[in-house]
């Protein structure tokens, strides 16, 4: 079975996925406290050079990765 690669128009529709940019510095250090924080989604970069970045939630954890990336100390800027 084939899977279906999504345009980030088609991903922002997915409401428990969060698409934010952030500085492309700030990728690792962001990745890790997100780590910290077992089962709360997984990062993913799409464009390392703008910075734009995927993390998949699910409903019961998006408010609070929200909350956690508004907090880090670092530039977050969401798309949804």
């Amino acid at each position: 079975m084939k899977h279906k690669v999504l345009s980030i128009e088609e991903e922002l529709k997915h409401t428990d996925y969060l698409f934010f940019y952030i500085e492309p510095k700030d990728t690792n250090y962001i990745n890790r406290i997100l780590e910290g924080y077992e089962y709360l989604g997984v990062m993913t970069t799409l464009d390392d050079q703008s910075g734009l970045t995927m993390l998949r939630t699910t409903e019961g954890t998006r408010k609070l990765a929200k909350e956690v990336l508004l907090h880090v100390g670092r530039s977050v800027r969401f798309l949804s």
